[in-house]
Parts: C-alpha cells; structure tokens; sequence
C-alpha cells in the first residue's frame, strides 16, 4: 500500500512536472500577450496626450507671443497719437524701443494714410521696404487688412503673405487716429513666420521630438518643418487654433515619425508568441518594466530640461539665508557648482549697500502675505550685476516660515536704460532753461554787436579809442562763445554741416590744441587712412575736440600723454546685446585718450551735467563735457566714456557714418560786401535788434519795412507786396511766428524770397522748421557784414 501510494504520488509529481510548465508556459505566454497588447495600448495614449499637451502649449506660447508684439507695436500707435503725432524722431526711439522688446519681429514701419511705408525700423535690414505702397503689393490680404484697419478702427492682421523684405510671413496693422478722429497713419507691425516660430519654440527638446504646421484662415501654409509630408497623413496630429489679432490660424502639431512608431521591441513580440523559457520571459518582464521606467525617466527628464534652460533664476533657501536650492541658470549666471553653493549664505554674494534692503525684503516673508519683491547688485561672474527678486515664503503645518522660494530675473539692462532715459530727461530740462536763456542773451548781443561795428567805423585806426573799440569786440565774442556753449549743451545751437574727413578736421586743429595743452604734454594722433566721411558742423566738430583735449590736459598732473586717433565701427545686434549703450549702424569713432589721474565711477556719472566740475574755484565752468555730450547728441551720436583712478581716461565719440572721406574743403575769400537798392520786410520782435537790422541793411543801401510779430509782417507784405524784393522772418514771435508768416506770405506771392534769422537750432522745438526744409537760416547773432552778403545772396537766388 505505501508503495501505491509512493507510485501514486510519483506518477502525480510527473503529471504535475509535466503540465505544471505547461500550464504555467500558458499562463505566462496569455500574461505576456495581454501586458504586450496593454502596453502598447499604454503607449499610444501617452504619445497621444503628451502630443495634445505640448500642442496646447504650444499654441499658447504663440499665441502669447504675438499678442505680446501685437500689442507693443499697438502701445506704438498709442504714444504716437498721444505725445509725438508729427514727429519722425520720436517714432523710431518708441519704435527701436518696441523692436528690442520684441524677439522675433522683422520691422516696425510708420504708413501714412495714402498706404505708403513712410518709416522702417530698423532701418538696415528693412530698406528695400521704405517707400513701398501697400495699395500695389503683390498680396491681395494687404490691401484688405489696411482698409479693414481703418473701416473698424482696430488692429487688423493679414493672412500669409511674400514680405517685402523677403521670405513669408503676416503683418499688423493699428490705425493712429487724432483727438478729432482724422486718420493720421498706421503703426505697421511685421513677422517674419519662421523667425518668429524658431525665436519662440527655440528649445531643442520640442524641436528635436514633434514637426509642427501653421496654416492661416484661408489655408495658407505659413509655417512647415522641412521636409515634412502632409499634416493630414501625421500621426497622433493634435490641433489648435491660434488667435492672430482677428484672425483664428489652424495649428498641427505631431511627433516625428521615429517617435511615433511602435516602441514594442523584437523581444516582447518573441516574448508574445510563447517561444521563450519562464527566465527569459522573466527577464523580459522585467526589461519592459525598466523600458517603462526609463520612459517615465525620460519624460520627467524632459520637463527637468526645461526647468533647467529657464533665463530665470530659481534658488530656495532657509530662514538662516543659506541655499538649498540653485537653478542652473543661478550657478551659470555665478560661475558656480551647486555643490558650492548649497549651505553657503547668500549675502556675501549682496553687494554692501543692498544687504539692508535684501534683509527687509526677507523680513517680510514672516508677515501675509508672505511675499516680497527687492531689487539687489549681486556679484556674478560677470561684475556686479542688478537682479530683481520675486520671494514667497513656504509656511509649515504650524503657519511658520520653513524655507523660501525666490525667482529672480537680470535687470541691469533695464536699471542701464532707467539711468540712461533719466540723465537725458535732466539734460533736457536743463537744456531748455541754458537755451532759452542763451537764445535772449544772443539777441542782445546782436544789438550790441551791430553798433559796436557803427561806432568802430566812426574812429580812425591807431586811436585809443579804436583799441577800446576792440577789446569791446573781443569781449561780446567771448560772450557769444558762452552762448554758443549753452545752445550746445542744450542742443540748440544752428548746425552748418557738411560732409567732413575728421583726419583733416583733427590734422588742422593739432597746432592749436598744441599750443593750448602746453609742451609738458605729448600730443600723438593715429588716424584711420580708410576713414569714412561724417555729416557734421566743422565748427562743432573743432569745439568736442578742443574741449576734450583741455579736459584731458586738466586731469594730467605735469608731464603726460594725450593720444587722438579715429576709427571706422560696424555694430550689429550681437554688439549692442552686450552694451547697452550702442545703437546698430555704421560709425566713425573719434577718440581722446590721456593717462592723468582718471576717475572714479561717482565722478563718471556727474561728468556730464552742466556746471560740474572737479576743478578748483575759477577754473572752469562746468560746460565743457556738457558741451560735447550736447553737440554729440544733437548729431545724432554717442559718447562712451572709460576711465579708473590712477589709469587715465578715454573718450569715445561715436559719429552716424557716410561713404567715403570727404575732400578737404578749399578757403573761400568772402570778397567785399555787397550793397542793394532792393525793398526788404523785416519781422522782428526784439526792439533792438529790429533797429540794429534796419540801420545795417540802410547803411547798405535798401530800403526796408519794418514788423513787430508774423501778423503784422504778413498785412504789411499784403499791402506792398509788389515792391518787396526779400522778407527776413524771425523764427519765435509773438501772435503769429515765422513758419506760419511764410505760409500766409507764399499765399500771397508764391516767389518772394525769405530768409529766417534764429538764434535756435530748427530742429529743436523752439525753431522747429521740418516743414520748410531748404528754407534759407541766419544764425543769431551775426555780423552786419555777413547780413549784408545773406541778403544778397537771398535776393540774387
């Protein structure tokens, strides 16, 4: 019986041996076919909705991203219509403005209301465009949008189109409307597609895993990764709209055909069809299980990069001050590891004088709402750099603060443009009051200058009298020298420009500045033999460099260097990114370089406001680097400045270039003074100076009516019309000014000569004559001889 039952028991291990690994052969083969079909199901949907979720990221971002600039360009149309309707100038600083917030666009155009692009910003790259009459471009949507524009009075946006500039793309268009609603222009907003997509979806994760199509409204194709087939044949395609101002673009967005094949391997379709041992369907099994995990490694991974190539910065710290956390982009920015960083403090990184606010800033964390923002100088890799912080407090279970979360952004670009846009609005407040008080001053030096020349003709040469004449003369010359500064400095002073080689402008003035500077100092000049030519006053010209090389004088202590050299500059984008000061273009710098005492950054900061001066009671009025910083910015330059205490100091004047160098002008001889017998209206306010012209132009043999103001110069120009040969127009006047005289004057006899008489440059908004470009200008205060030649030559045409 026992050995019954130890067969029995045997013959049952057997059956048991032998369908034991069948059935769990089975089992296993069923188990494996059905996790096979399961995970592949699994992967499908995680394709598919990692697909639909970067899609609608994606579409946000664009959409976020052109909202964003189309509503810059609008702010644009706005300020214009608000603070500048007319003016050209402040158009491009609000349009370079907005073009250097905005990645990715082309160009910010100004279209007048006949639809003709009348400015481009930036000039360089958008030239061909300027000029352009929209009514004839090849692309029917423009037209459409234009008139849209203005029908709606709202921003309009056109489907794809060929840009002008080259390439496809789409354009803005935001109507600028007067207070009495007459349309006075458009803002025009251009894109550039593919910039504008690879500027907003730039990291290479997203670009290197899906292929992405935008088409417009009307099915246009305005944007497709290359080499890519119909989005109609893509898998797991997700779209979305993107809303473009009024118009709603299809977006398709799917991952690359190497992504969207099937992830199951060879193995697993072994695997599935039951031909392997339970170890290798064990190993299998597991190996799916860490293909899994490495997928979920791998997405996880995926939003870690992005975290990881943010431009802001993330750090947390505790309530000691000591680093838990620090983004890459924090030890990038500190030329850092984070191994360095974590435990260590983060005050010692804090510039000394904005620890205390950083301290306040932390302090209030331990009260709701349990944030705070500060602004700090932080020592990176770079130098001190401005970061603004966005700090909150993480609170534990019993409403303390644990730890501290702080995002942070680099500003020093934007504190760099605060205290550039704030000197500038001191200089023009300034400005205005020097101008204002150098523009009556000079008036009354015209007065005293044209009797001064009576009374020198009534004495005879060799007389006392004559000598005391003189030093008169030389007196009121130093006086309108010191007005000439002011209306420098304020950027008000009459430009006589011409095209100017500064080789031969610096070679002419080297005897005088030698003779100035003394012969303790060396003078050294290194010119560039390729320069270009600049579009400048000569005489301003002479007047930067004389006052540098005095200034460079000043700061040597005895014997000492002084070295003036010129250079050609080519700016790009690149260049300006990393100093914030420069403007893209082509230019000519013109350097003055001493090795005296140089400066210390306070200094540098004061050096150019008006009646500053480090030097001792008497020697000096503070207006020399006012002067220049004014002559330089009425050219439309730069000034660069670079100096540390005990190692000299540089300065940079950087001109707008021409072409080649100009010739060196030949010297003309005045001749004698011409005389007339003509009739000739003159309209002047100031008394004296009306007299004064009165007497010189008799003395001259004309006749001459008199005016008091515009409204009295245009009835009397009515009245005898016939027999008035030239009309002298003071620019400023009371009731009716000069620019409106000579338009009520031409009215009447459309070929009468005028010539105007200012003490204020026409460009600024004193003499404002952007409307009679041409016109003939007399600077105040002016010889009675060269009254007598201007009036002759304004008579002869």
């Amino acid at each position: 019986m026992t050995d019954n039952r130890t067969a029995d028991g045997i013959r049952a291990s057997g059956r048991s041996a032998t369908w034991l690994p069948v059935l769990l052969f089975l089992a296993v083969s069923t188990g494996m076919l059905v996790l096979w079909r399961e995970q592949q199901a699994v992967e499908q949907r995680r394709l598919s909705l990692e697909t639909q979720v970067t899609a609608e990221q994606v579409r946000l971002r664009l959409a976020a991203w052109i909202d964003t600039r189309a509503n810059l360009t609008r702010g644009v149309a706005d300020l214009i219509a608000m603070e500048a309707p007319q003016d050209s100038t402040r158009f491009v600083e609000f349009a370079s403005r907005i073009y250097d917030l905005g990645d990715g666009m082309q160009a910010v155009n100004f279209i007048d209301t006949g639809h003709v692009i009348r400015i481009v910003v930036p000039d360089a790259a958008n030239r061909s465009a300027l000029g352009v009459d929209l009514d004839h471009h090849p692309s029917p949507g423009v037209q459409a949008a234009i008139l849209m524009a203005e029908a709606t009075r709202a921003s309009t946006c056109t489907p794809v189109i060929d840009l002008l500039q080259g390439g496809r793309g789409f354009a803005t268009y935001h109507p600028i409307f007067s207070d009495g609603g007459r349309l006075m222009g458009y803002v025009n907003g251009v894109f550039k597609i593919d910039v504008l997509v690879d500027a907003c979806l730039a990291e290479p994760n997203l670009r290197s895993r899906f292929r992405l199509d935008l088409t417009d409204d009307r099915g246009g194709v305005a944007y497709r990764d290359a080499g890519q087939n119909d989005p109609r044949e893509w898998r797991y395609a997700s779209n979305g709209i993107v809303h473009i101002v009024n118009r709603d673009w299809m977006l398709t967005l799917a991952p690359l055909p190497q992504f969207a094949q099937n992830t199951i391997s060879t193995a697993q379709y072994a695997m599935a069809a039951g031909g392997l041992l339970l170890a290798l369907v064990l190993a299998l099994t597991l190996r799916a299980l860490l293909l899994r995990h490495a997928a979920l490694q791998a997405s996880r991974s995926a939003y870690q990069l992005l975290v990881d190539n943010l431009s802001d910065l993330l750090v947390k710290v505790d309530t000691s001050g000591r680093f838990l956390y620090v983004s890459p982009s924090y030890c990038r920015m500190f030329g850092m590891q984070e191994k360095e960083l974590i435990g260590q403090e983060i005050m010692p990184l804090v510039h000394e004088d904005d620890r205390e606010s950083t301290s306040r800033a932390l302090e209030r964390l331990h009260e709701p709402p349990h944030t705070s923002t500060h602004e700090q100088r932080a020592l990176t890799r770079d130098g001190w750099r401005w970061i603004g912080w966005s700090n909150s407090a993480v609170l534990g279970d019993d409403g303390r603060v644990k730890e501290i979360v702080a995002v942070g952004r680099d500003i020093t670009r934007r504190r760099e443009l605060e205290e550039q846009l704030a000197l500038s609005q001191k200089m023009q407040a300034v400005g205005q009051l020097a101008g204002g008080i150098a523009h009556d001053f000079n008036n009354i030096l015209q007065a005293m200058r044209s009797h001064l020349h009576f009374v020198d003709e009534a004495f005879a040469a060799g007389t006392s009298e004559k000598d005391d004449v003189h030093q008169i003369e030389r007196s009121i010359q130093r006086a309108a020298t010191l007005t000439r500064q002011l209306l420098a400095f304020s950027r008000q002073q009459v430009l006589h420009t011409e095209d100017l080689d500064l080789n031969h402008a610096v070679t002419d003035m080297l005897k005088l500045i030698g003779r100035v500077i003394g012969e303790d100092v060396v003078l050294a000049f290194r010119p560039d033999p390729e320069l270009r030519s600049v579009h400048a006053d000569l005489g301003q010209i002479e007047q930067i460099l004389l006052n540098l090389c005095v200034n460079a004088r000043d700061a040597i202590d005895g014997a000492g260097s002084i070295t003036i050299s010129t250079a050609n500059r080519d700016v790009d984008a690149a260049f300006c990114e990393a100093n914030s000061w420069a403007r893209p273009g082509r230019w000519v710098e013109l350097t003055v370089r001493d090795d005296g005492r140089g400066m210390d950054p306070e200094t540098q900061r004061r050096i150019f406001d008006p009646f500053f001066t480090t030097k001792k009671m008497g020697h000096g009025t503070g207006l020399g680097l006012a002067t220049v910083y004014g002559i330089v910015r009425q050219h439309d330059g730069l000034v660069r400045v670079e100096s540390k205490p005990g190692q000299g100091s540089t300065f940079s004047i950087w001109l707008p270039a021409g072409g080649k160098a100009a010739p060196r002008p030949d010297r003309v001889d005045p001749g004698e003074v011409p005389r007339g017998r003509e009739t000739v209206l003159v309209a002047e306010d100031d008394e004296a100076v009306r007299e004064l012209a009165t007497r010189v132009l008799v003395h001259g043999g004309y006749k001459v009516i008199t005016a008091r103001d515009g409204e009295e110069a245009v009835r009397l120009h009515a009245e005898r019309r016939g027999e008035i040969a030239l009309v002298i127009l003071d620019v400023v006047m009371p009731r009716l000014g000069g620019r409106e005289a000579r338009a009520r004057i031409l009215e009447q006899a459309p070929n009468v000569r005028i010539l105007f008489a200012t003490g204020y440059d026409p460009d600024t908004i004193h003499g404002r004559l952007d409307d009679v470009r041409g016109a003939d200008i007399l600077s105040k205060p002016y010889e009675p001889d060269d009254l007598l030649r201007r009036v002759r030559k304004a008579i002869d045409g």
